[in-house]
């Protein structure tokens, strides 16, 4: 019913938004690149400038708002560690005052900063803060690890990246703002072969081979591929057009910039182009 009582007018804006947000990318696209569509929570990969393939994603939550950014991807982790940043080890460290087996059943050891291995059971949890905690959280690989199976790695400032998730069942939800920041991928092992077939000597049962080894490795492309993090609350889908819901709530600042007098100054000026140089 709220959908269907959007006026008119409310849409045409939305599609305004949209058309000055592509405007932002101009012509300089390369020919094979991935874009990854937040408010969509979708991940598209285009080659040879056409839409090749596409998959569900889940972002960052309200208050941990993926960014938007341009970088260019660079390798595949396969059965990744995960160390857990700081902003997220008071979470870990609550489980442990009420589940003492906690890093066991989750496969997490406590580590120094240089990676040797502590002892935790020697460690007062509940006088522990995410201030005052001297060490780090990391979680072995496999099935269970946050990261699933694979992340994919592209350099920037944000430490963000893409990667697997055993919570499947998140995909199912419409609004998928989720994670705390990084991007969690559906089909990500598609996507790793994908992106890999490329290299010389890559074969479909290659990945396979190398998940099934279980130990962390670093798969380099051979060129790597631009990817752009966007934010489209309208786009072209089969031809028609669809609308999003604007969950980081961005459209109003530049539909309200876009009806300014023009001699108030340019978009660029109000920083709304990000980071998209």
């Amino acid at each position: 019913m709220a959908a269907l009582n959007v006026p008119y007018s409310q849409l045409v804006d939305q599609i305004r938004i949209n058309l000055e947000r592509a405007r932002w990318l101009s012509a300089n696209l390369p020919t094979n690149y991935l874009i990854v569509n937040l408010a969509g929570y979708e991940l598209l990969l285009f080659k040879d400038n056409s839409l090749s393939w596409r998959t569900d994603i889940i972002i960052g939550k309200i208050n941990a708002k993926t960014p938007l950014f341009k970088s260019k991807l660079k390798y595949v982790v396969v059965n990744p560690t995960w160390t857990v940043p700081r902003s997220i080890s008071t979470e870990i460290i609550n489980h442990l005052r009420k589940e003492p087996d906690y890093l066991q059943k989750k496969h997490f050891k406590v580590v120094e900063g240089s990676g040797t291995p502590v002892d935790a059971s020697g460690i007062d949890w509940h006088s522990m803060t995410r201030k005052n905690f001297p060490y780090w959280f990391v979680q072995d690989p496999g099935e269970d690890n946050s990261l699933g199976l694979v992340k994919f790695i592209f350099p920037n400032q944000y430490s963000i990246y893409l990667h697997d998730t055993p919570a499947k069942s998140l995909f199912e939800q419409t609004d998928r703002a989720f994670s705390h920041g990084c991007i969690r991928v559906k089909d990500p092992l598609v996507l790793a072969d994908k992106l890999l077939s490329a290299n010389a000597n890559w074969s479909s049962s290659t990945l396979s081979s190398k998940l099934s080894e279980g130990k962390t490795e670093n798969l380099f492309l051979d060129e790597p591929l631009d990817i752009l993090i966007m934010y489209w609350t309208v786009t072209l889908k089969d031809g028609k057009i669809k609308f999003y819901n604007d969950v980081y709530k961005r459209d109003p600042v530049l539909i309200e910039a876009l009806n300014r007098p023009t001699y108030e100054g340019v978009l660029a000026d109000d920083g709304l182009l990000n980071t998209m140089e």
